[in-house]
């Protein structure tokens, strides 16, 4: 995939960012609480940090496997039908937050996609959700639509972001971009229409300023690409829904068989036990062009 140029997207994640910086954010942090926090005491930044990313995809069974090329037995045995172009809706399902700078914070969780017009032109457009949370817990979203009636040729590309606030003073552009119209996602049309880059442009620019206090920071950013025949890096490109693991343990041995998705709690299981690590979930819906 060809990620976005740093003009439209220019997060850089807090693990890229020089040690000076870096330092500035955990300081501004610790005086904002007024005491040492876990992280620093246990030394756990690489929690939220880790740009290792595992990508799996939930079947109808429960069982997870990897997205990154199955193989055809898998494909069959799970009835997955690849497809390369036509209107699709993206949901933002869940996002479990193991491990966070503070213990309760919000985070943007921002989303860039490609949307190709009845003309074949083409066109950047993001959206993004403002959510609160808990350590060991799932934010306060579920089943957000993000994009309605995007339209792909070939393949999808979405970037995915994840931005930490805790700045208090943040507060009132946080409720500016948190209005209840947002959360209803972008309603994408096949006729061209300049407005959605301009209110990508907008969005970005909001999301600049609120990442110019020193208590804010980017954690993590994804480049990926779904494609229903996908390279020794892409992902297949199919209806369901995707789990996006932030490996920070980097384990030799990882194996998504050891992962299954419990449908009464809703939430992924590692071992039948809570999974130690950030992860969301993205759903992917084919549907009719509107």
């Amino acid at each position: 995939m060809n990620p976005p140029s740093k003009s439209s997207w220019p997060w850089i994640p807090l693990a890229e960012m020089p040690a000076s910086e870096r330092g500035v954010f955990y300081d501004s942090l610790n005086d904002k609480t007024g005491k040492t926090e876990e992280f620093l005491v246990f030394f756990k930044e690489k929690v939220w940090e880790s740009q290792e990313i595992k990508i799996g995809l939930i079947c109808s069974d429960g069982s997870i496997i990897s997205a990154l090329g199955p193989t055809d037995d898998e494909k069959t045995q799970h009835s997955l039908r690849p497809f390369s172009e036509g209107h699709i809706n993206v949901y933002f399902e869940r996002y479990f937050a193991h491990r966070m700078p503070t213990r309760n914070f919000k985070l943007q969780l921002i989303l860039r996609a490609n949307h190709t017009f009845a003309n074949d032109r083409s066109m950047d457009i993001g959206h993004h959700l403002v959510v609160n949370g808990n350590w060991g817990a799932y934010v306060n979203t579920l089943g957000a639509c993000i994009f309605r009636n995007l339209q792909i040729k070939k393949e999808l590309e979405l970037t995915i972001t994840v931005n930490f606030l805790a700045d208090d003073a943040s507060n009132t552009l946080i409720n500016i971009i948190s209005a209840d119209i947002i959360k209803e996602g972008i309603q994408l049309t096949d006729a061209f229409n300049p407005i959605f880059s301009i209110a990508f442009s907008y969005l970005s620019a909001l999301s600049k300023e609120l990442l110019s206090v020193d208590c804010n920071a980017t954690l993590t950013t994804n480049h990926l690409t779904f494609s229903a025949t996908p390279n020794t890096t892409g992902i297949l490109l199919v209806e369901g829904t995707y789990v996006l693991l932030q490996d920070w343990e980097h384990d030799p041995d990882f194996a998504w068989k050891n992962f299954q998705w419990n449908q009464d709690a809703g939430c992924i299981l590692k071992n039948n036990n809570l999974v130690p690590a950030n992860h969301m979930l993205i759903r992917i819906e084919r549907c009719a062009a509107t």
